[in-house]
């Protein structure tokens, strides 16, 4: 057994008190006690004197041991000698001050002395596999002025053992509980130094204490120590690695090491979180740190520079966070050194979608050694795993993550979306949705993904419900409220697919219109393509029905209903931001007008609700509906040349019998171009006009008939000159 502890702490003295305990007792079995020392110092008031004739190594040590008990002291044959002593008879050896002898030799004598003897060793640094440890700790600080008061009293200083209570425990704080401090400080003012000069000036004792300790720690160890000197506090590992700049084996050995020697501390503290495993430097060694080996100016500043960046990004995290709980990459940080661990999380996560699955488990393992204890470590490893198609290794992971953080609705949100699409368990989704939905109710994600897994089931009703509540709720996002749109539309496309299924015809036609009066009411700022292809899915409901209703009234409303549904096309002109457009300079036609031909252009469309305004004459505007455009789907785009009459209907002035402007091949309206490059994937290509420039020309505005996939580069084509919000473009594109 070993009796560990910095300096000062009264090691020497317990392993005294218990040999003379086991030398007085009559039941004691011992049949010798052995005492043997590596003191090499001794502390005076103004000075670490050295002992004449200490013992200097290990073998020092065991020959000490081998002259009390009578055996020889040869160099060959002591080491055995002492071993086959302590095998044979059953002694207490006492081995005192070990830490200035520590030596491979010491590590062998012990592992031969396996008989019935027992060792007992004092060190200010722990000794290894061979050993026991016992870690003696500081007094309190009752215990610590009862020490004070009682020592003082010895040695006859009654300004001191008389003084108060809290005057005495600010001295005993100051001395950090230390017992050896506390006498040593008795003996300065039994000398005349002042009691306040004694406690700040402390050196030679904390020379006594500390050096021979400090000098043997790993550059490593000096870079750690320095580290906390410069940003004080309890540290998380991943913190004390970013200052130290220290990963892996370094940093493990170099901080077992300090607390080996008894300079840092390991603490298990309490969170709000939970509990956290964090690291202290000493109060002695941190005196002796900043007397001895404080940073320099460049080294103090490296190290704050570095505690504010990590403010900084934690921060950063936190503000993104806030604005997205539920995105994936969104880390939960607990505190400022969780951005450390957040950073090798985000770099695996960027790593898995570049399908480097390797690389980002190998991430993930770091963060795993700089905080075992962190969630967010194990939710983004279970969303790696189900990426990489690992289900039950992200299964594991997710089980992990919850343990740790159980009331965390963005986990179990994570966790359901993995039941849902990945383990296709949509009880087992709905089970984790339903806790999230209980922790923050009105989150748009959760709500959404609920509604999701209520559609999925055939629970159409609760879906609309859940959908509804998203709808009305004016603070949803653009994103969150187009989803649901989505799926909201998508509630009666299912809905009529099981109808259909099941034999109920007239019900599933009654859902697909639905559903197509729910993609009618849906804003036109938040269309996409996505939900335009949600819809058109209802023509694979009509068709069949088209079929089955063959011989029922109902025949001319499926055909209705998927000649709305046909028509309906994505243009990414929806999704742009029409041109901002004074209305101060822009007029409504008049009465004037009614009766009269125009040609003008479209400057406005809305392809959901079948409208759009043509622009003509000196900045006129007028309405016109798509029942008056043939085709109306392919030639109502913005920048199209058009010829109308205008009419009063219903109070109303309109454009009626609207076409596409023909002017007979002249050369000012028809153009001619050559096919520059087509970009399929993208949609849209680039054709070189008369006079060697380039325009734009999107999908959208090729010909009737006109498919993109047709064109070739160096392709002869004619078009017409359109605009759209960034300028000139060429529309009605089609091979010559």
């Amino acid at each position: 057994m070993t009796v560990v502890g910095e300096g000062g702490l009264g090691k020497t003295a317990l392993a005294l008190k218990v040999a003379y305990e086991v030398l007085d007792d009559e039941k004691s079995d011992f049949e010798a006690i052995v005492w043997a020392t590596a003191k090499r110092t001794v502390l005076t008031l103004d000075d670490i004197q050295t002992i004449d004739g200490a013992i200097q190594d290990s073998l020092g040590l065991i020959k000490s041991a081998a002259s009390q008990l009578g055996a020889s002291t040869d160099e060959s044959v002591v080491l055995d000698e002492v071993a086959q002593y302590l095998n044979s008879f059953k002694i207490l050896l006492i081995l005192d001050n070990l830490e200035t002898v520590l030596d491979p030799l010491l590590t062998r004598f012990i592992r031969r002395s396996t008989g019935k003897s027992k060792i007992l060793a004092t060190s200010r640094v722990g000794i290894g596999e061979m050993s026991y440890p016992f870690r003696l700790g500081g007094l309190s600080t009752n215990e610590a002025v009862q020490l004070l008061r009682t020592t003082a009293k010895v040695r006859r200083l009654p300004d001191i053992y008389k003084a108060k209570t809290d005057v005495l425990r600010g001295y005993v704080v100051g001395m950090k509980l230390n017992p050896g401090f506390i006498k040593w400080f008795v003996s300065c003012v039994q000398c005349g130094r002042q009691p306040d000069v004694a406690i700040t000036n402390p050196k030679i004792f904390l020379d006594f204490c500390l050096s021979n300790v400090y000098e043997h720690v790993s550059q490593e160890g000096k870079e750690i120590c320095k580290a906390m000197i410069a940003v004080p506090g309890r540290h998380p590992l991943a913190m004390i690695s970013y200052l130290s700049d220290l990963n892996g084996d370094d940093l493990q050995q170099a901080l077992a090491a300090l607390q080996s020697a008894n300079l840092v501390s390991m603490i298990n503290a309490l969170t709000e979180a939970g509990s956290e495993t964090v690291y202290e430097l000493n109060e002695l060694p941190r005196l002796y740190i900043l007397r001895n080996h404080a940073p320099t100016a460049i080294e103090d500043a490296k190290f704050k520079q570095r505690k504010r960046a990590v403010a900084k990004e934690f921060e950063r995290l936190q503000t993104d966070r806030g604005n997205n709980r539920y995105n994936p990459r969104s880390i939960a940080c607990r505190n400022q050194a969780d951005a450390i661990t957040a950073k090798l999380l985000g770099d695996a996560l960027a790593r898995s979608a570049a399908h480097d699955f390797d690389e980002a488990i190998r991430l993930v393992g770091q963060a795993k050694e700089l905080d075992p204890t962190f969630s967010e470590v194990y939710r983004v490893e279970a969303w790696i795993e189900a990426y990489g198609d690992r289900p039950a290794a992200a299964a594991e992971a997710y089980e992990n993550a919850i343990a740790m953080e159980p009331n965390s609705a963005p986990l179990r949100y994570w966790y359901g979306g993995f039941f849902l699409r990945v383990s296709n368990d949509a009880q087992l989704a709905a089970q984790q949705l339903l806790i999230a939905e209980t922790l923050d109710p009105e989150a748009p994600a959760v709500l959404l993904e609920l509604a999701r897994v209520e559609m999925y089931v055939g629970q159409y009703d609760e879906a609309d419900a859940r959908l509804l509540r998203l709808l009305n709720d004016l603070t949803a996002s653009t994103r969150h409220r187009r989803m649901a749109y989505d799926t909201w539309i998508q509630v009666k496309i299912r809905s009529a697919t099981t109808a259909l299924e099941s034999g109920r015809y007239s019900e599933s036609l009654d859902d697909v219109r639905a559903g197509y009066d729910r993609f009618v009411s849906v804003p036109e700022d938040l269309l996409d393509e996505r939900i335009f292809g949600t819809i058109r899915r209802g023509l694979n409901i009509l068709g069949p029905l088209t079929e089955k209703l063959s011989v029922s009234g109902l025949r001319p409303e499926v055909e209705r209903c998927y000649q709305d549904i046909d028509c309906l096309r994505y243009s990414p002109l929806l999704a742009m931001k029409q041109p901002f457009q004074s209305r101060a300079s822009t007029q409504i036609c008049d009465e004037s007008d009614v009766g009269t031909s125009a040609v003008g252009t479209i400057d406005t469309v809305n392809v959901v609700k079948r409208y759009g305004f043509i622009q003509f004459g000196e900045n006129k505007r007028i309405f016109f509906h798509f029942s008056e455009l043939p085709n109306a789907i392919l030639h109502a785009k913005i920048g199209i040349a058009v010829a109308f009459d205008v009419e009063q209907r219903e109070g109303k002035i309109c454009a009626v019998r609207v076409h596409p402007r023909q002017e007979g091949g002249d050369a000012n309206h028809i153009k001619h171009g050559i096919i520059k490059i087509v970009i399929a994937d993208k949609s849209f290509g680039f054709l070189t006009d008369p006079v060697g420039g380039d325009l734009f020309f999107h999908r959208s505005n090729l010909a009737a008939g006109i498919e993109l996939e047709d064109l070739r580069p160096d392709d002869p084509v004619c078009y017409i000159m359109g605009r759209n919000h960034k300028g000139p473009i060429a529309i009605e594109v089609r091979p010559r």
